[in-house]
């Protein structure tokens, strides 16, 4: 994320900018929410950074009907009253049908991002991923190939999360992935 928005920060702000600075969250669920809001708050907090945030745009793909869903709803509530007020779009009932290097597909639209952070559930739909997920797997839902950055724009977090460290095999939970 530094070194895209140091990118941004070097040239003059403009339409090209705003297309650089794409931010998005695969999961409405704990990891997902907190995600896209740390990552707005660091830049909206950072020193150097900070100006470029009106330039940003932050989105949640969640497949089911809410963000956070299963928590009680006041939370709920107060969840989507924040992520509105931080300008942090949410789009829920919509299952990823696809991902590129540059866009995330449902069957209702098509997103550009620049950074797409990854924290779906255990149990996602099959997505066609290229190339970087293990479709192979016995798991019951996609496993990387033994990394958490797919490349410089794709990350996966959560309990989505399976990678080996010094030859053993790790949960595939998002404690072990934060470790």
């Amino acid at each position: 994320i530094d070194n895209l928005l140091e990118q941004a920060h070097k040239e003059p702000l403009s339409t090209s900018t705003s297309e650089l600075l794409s931010f998005g969250v695969v999961g409405g669920g704990p990891t997902g929410v907190e995600a896209i809001c740390s990552i707005r708050v660091y830049i909206k907090n950072h020193p150097r950074f900070s100006a470029l945030l009106t330039h940003c745009s932050f989105f949640i793909i969640e497949g089911s009907q809410d963000v956070l869903n299963g928590f009680p709803e006041p939370l709920k509530a107060a969840a989507k009253r924040e992520l509105t007020k931080q300008k942090i779009v949410f789009h829920t009932n919509e299952a990823v049908t696809g991902v590129t290097p540059t866009e995330v597909a449902t069957v209702n639209r098509h997103l550009s991002y620049t950074i797409l952070l990854w924290t779906a559930g255990v149990v996602p739909n099959t997505v066609p991923v290229d190339p970087a997920f293990d479709l192979t797997s016995p798991a019951p839902f996609p496993v990387l190939k033994d990394t958490i950055e797919l490349d410089p724009h794709h990350f996966v977090a959560g309990d989505v999360v399976s990678t080996e460290w010094n030859g053993e095999k790790k949960k595939k939970n998002g404690q072990i992935a934060i470790q």
